[in-house]
């Protein structure tokens, strides 16, 4: 008898419950429903001022907006002419990629045998000059330059020449009797086979 009383009264809480309930809902609808059709009919006003607006702005705006397309379109003509070209550049992307892959493969056989083979030669190593050795050297170049005069004896005299050099200044000197090759016509003679 116990357990049907507690069911009774667990029946008789939860019926004063949804009575509670039924009630805020009620009252919550009286509340909200007024407002409700007031916004939905205040916004339908708007929509429609909005709509009056639109049309006239529209049709003013109606040249900036095809100029606006026409513009867009000649921008993605080079990105539809792209497409056009979609099986050449996938044909290139995957030959580069299967001719980077090839070459990675020979060069890394190649570099395997030649340290397995040991064909690899010591390059000497060069040494490396300092700051200091290079100014010595600097300094020795000039002082060696310095030695040599420009005018020396040696390229004044017309002994030091080779007899067959004929400069210009001594053709127009001796414009006589001698002269020299460029006072001539090259004739060219053509051997023939027949």
């Amino acid at each position: 008898m116990s357990a049907s009383t507690t069911t009774a009264s667990e029946h008789g809480t939860r019926h004063q419950l949804n009575l509670y309930l039924d009630w805020a809902w009620t009252i919550s609808y009286w509340i909200c429903a007024p407002i409700g059709w007031v916004l939905w009919y205040i916004l339908l006003a708007v929509l429609f001022i909005i709509k009056i607006l639109y049309w006239p702005v529209a049709f003013l705006l109606q040249p900036v907006f095809i100029f606006g397309r026409v513009i867009l379109n000649i921008l993605a003509a080079p990105f539809r002419l792209l497409v056009q070209f979609q099986d050449l550049y996938i044909y290139l992307g995957i030959a580069a990629i299967v001719g980077i892959f090839g070459g990675l493969a020979v060069f890394g056989t190649y570099r395997f045998l030649y340290k397995v083979l040991r064909l690899e030669s010591k390059s000497p190593e060069i040494p490396l000059r300092s700051t200091k050795q290079y100014r010595e050297e600097k300094q020795q170049q000039q002082q060696i330059k310095g030695e040599i005069p420009l005018l020396s004896p040696r390229h004044l005299s017309p002994g030091a020449l080779s007899p067959g050099y004929v400069s210009m200044s001594d053709g127009i000197r001796s414009r006589g009797g001698k002269r020299g090759l460029l006072a001539h016509t090259i004739l060219e003679e053509e051997e023939s086979d027949f």
